[in-house]
């Protein structure tokens, strides 16, 4: 999980949250995927929930919010 969150900071160029833009949001998108994968990869897919909780709050508090459907 560690990689898929170095990805994130790596690929956004640790971009302050306000300037998201299409590119980083992906970036998140893909991030999230990442860390969602590896949690079900050793049966603990639920755990995902936690991580959800700062990740919607970023989506709903950016740009993001025009480009990641939140289920």
């Amino acid at each position: 999980m560690k990689q898929c969150m170095r990805n994130f900071v790596s690929e956004t160029n640790a971009k302050p949250r306000g300037e998201f833009a299409e590119v980083e949001c992906r970036v998140l998108e893909r991030s999230r995927r990442c860390v969602f994968d590896k949690l079900t990869n050793c049966g603990n897919g639920e755990l995902i929930k936690v991580f959800d909780l700062p990740y919607r709050s970023v989506v709903e508090q950016t740009a993001c919010r025009h480009f990641i459907k939140l289920e």
